[in-house]
């Protein structure tokens, strides 16, 4: 995996479009925080002043001007809600774009060793967990930092004796913000870790639950999933042993030092060195500082658990695709459709031991109908791989019209390619939009939808269901027959025009009548076009021009179908003849 590396300021950059917001949610903070400091001195004017004045007609003004102030006060501190939380929802919506964007260019080979639900959980439940502290815990613990500090001016104002007994406190709760650190954050990467495992789970039972049926592992499957549910249970209750012990160690240390505080207040009340005012003062922002710090180490627990999601996020956002088929490179205006693999070497990333081709050439003209033959592994469906830019080569070199590939942008050479795959894929929509999706245009117009149809033997049972081109397919068009698909995906590639061709098994997983309809369809898209085959059935490779016959990756035979039919010692006719009839 190659990551690029970048620091933490880089990484907020993210932050930079919401300066403005963050600044008017600090400005707000402060109000709110300059209201919350004066209160404590408030309630000891309030109390020293009761006992001395024999009226309550002083009473009416500062009551007003209190009232006046919390209205302001509750204003401020839900507008300092708003901008935050709203704030860290902007941040983690963009946050969770690049994240996508990033995982979306990352090459094939990444994707064949990394689960689905792994890359799922990061895009939600680890962004979720940043959500927090890249908005409102920020705030809070800010906001923490300053009304602890005011609170320690006012404290050492009010009694420098008292304010010696708070400080000595200090050292205990920083020891307990740095074990709980250090603890939480050894076990957030493995907390992390079994949800994301979890996910996979669910999600893998999900998109196979007819396998899981059909077998009857309903019961097995729910062991499975209850398994990981487990394993992300006991990392959680290990998170929260460490915050409850965390929580009952700071709470007994706020608690002996307030009960200090009262009985050497009252002591200092005795010898008429303090009112009671000014100890009720000094109890209430002694009681804020406590808080202060309380909220700042236990939100340093919370970030130290969020950090675990932060370092799995940033690696993802970070990492560098090993097959550069994003690059900026050469566009050529029209490819005409001459593809050469020269002295082509591939073993994919996960085997590099095993290569899957060996010194593999072959020439395809402009227009020609080639057709890939071989056993079970022999490098048909990586020869297509490869031509698509998933995969790049060992050694050697692949050129289209003459250009090797890696000059070119493998965007604008995609766009002259369309593929037709044995189970082909549809995405959850309209009909209308499975055909349309091979296009750039935001608004496929229905008559072009409804030609690319009638080209692949689609239109007449589109034309049947109640809502026609707008029926929806389901999940991976599971409300489709196979035939249908096959037909939908056909109409697809039509509507594309390519110049390229690919034809990956389209026809074998069909019976006699569905293949007719779709050979049909293929026989006039391949018009005209560059076309690569990948087949079994005799009835596919028979049309082809040339046929290329490989064996554990290496060409063994090539040439016309009579020709190589007709070597009766060859592996291209103890195919046909012996395992397809």
């Amino acid at each position: 995996m190659k990551a690029a590396k970048t620091g933490h300021f880089k990484r907020l950059q993210l932050v930079k479009p919401f300066v403005g917001r963050i600044f008017l949610g600090f400005l707000v903070m402060l109000v709110a925080i300059v209201i919350q400091l004066a209160f404590p001195k408030a309630v000891s004017y309030f109390v020293d002043t009761i006992s001395k004045e024999k009226t309550t007609d002083w009473l009416l003004v500062p009551a007003i001007l209190v009232f006046v102030t919390f209205i302001v006060y509750c204003t401020v501190t839900a507008l300092r809600f708003y901008l935050f939380e709203s704030t860290g929802a902007m941040i983690v919506r963009k946050l969770r774009e690049r994240l996508y964007g990033s995982i979306i260019k990352q090459e094939i080979g990444f994707f064949d060793t990394t689960k689905t639900g792994e890359l799922t959980s990061r895009l939600t439940v680890d962004i979720d967990l940043l959500k927090d502290a890249l908005s409102m815990n920020i705030a809070i613990m800010v906001r923490s930092l300053i009304v602890g500090i005011g609170g320690f001016v006012m404290l050492f104002g009010l009694s420098p004796l008292l304010s010696a007994l708070v400080v000595l406190t200090l050292p205990i709760s920083l020891l307990l913000t740095k074990w709980l650190g250090k603890k939480v954050r050894s076990k957030s990467m493995a907390l992390q870790e079994s949800l994301s495992t979890s996910v996979h789970t669910a999600q893998e039972s999900f998109s196979n639950i007819r396998v899981i049926q059909a077998f009857n592992q309903s019961k097995k499957a729910m062991e499975t999933y209850s398994a990981s549910a487990e394993s992300v249970l006991e990392h959680s209750l290990i998170n929260s042993r460490l915050m409850a012990t965390f929580q009952g160690l700071s709470t007994f240390t706020s608690f002996s030092t307030l009960l200090l505080t009262v009985l050497v207040g009252g002591w200092l009340i005795s010898k008429g060195t303090m009112t009671i005012g000014e100890l009720t003062s000094f109890i209430l922002y002694a009681g804020m500082v406590s808080l202060s710090v309380n909220a700042i180490s236990s939100l340093w627990g919370q970030w130290m658990r969020s950090y675990g999601a932060t370092e799995r996020v940033f690696e993802l956002l970070d990492r560098v695709s090993e097959v550069q088929t994003y690059k900026e490179g050469l566009k050529p205006a029209h490819l005409k459709g001459q593809v050469e693999f020269a002295n082509i070497s591939f073993a994919y990333p996960g085997r590099q031991e095993k290569e899957v081709l060996k010194s593999f050439g072959l020439t395809i003209n402009s227009g020609e109908k080639v057709a890939l033959v071989g056993p079970s592994g022999a490098g048909k469906t990586t020869v297509v791989n490869l031509l698509l830019g998933f995969y790049e080569p060992s050694k050697g070199c692949i050129t289209f019209d003459g250009i090797d590939s890696s000059t070119l942008d493998y965007r604008s050479i995609r766009e002259s390619i369309a593929i037709v795959e044995q189970e082909p894929v549809l995405f959850s929509g309209t009909i209308a939009e499975n055909i349309g999706y091979a296009l750039h245009k935001p608004l496929t117009r229905l008559d072009e939808i409804r030609h690319a149809a009638e080209m692949a033997n689609a239109h007449d049972f589109i034309a049947n269901f109640p809502k026609g081109y707008h029926t929806a397919v389901g999940e991976k068009g599971v409300q489709l027959s196979g035939g249908q698909k096959q037909r939908i995906a056909i109409a697809r590639a039509v509507i594309k025009n390519p110049k390229i061709l690919i034809l990956d098994e389209a026809t074998s997983a069909l019976d006699s009548e569905n293949e007719l309809l779709v050979q049909d369809a293929l026989n006039k898209l391949m018009q005209g076009r560059t076309t690569i085959i990948i087949a079994h059935r005799y009835s596919t490779v028979a049309q082809a021009d040339k046929l290329v016959v490989l064996n554990k990756g290496e060409l063994i035979q090539y040439g016309t179908h009579q020709a190589l039919i007709e070597n009766e010692e060859g592996l291209y006719n103890k195919l046909m003849v012996h395992q397809m009839g």
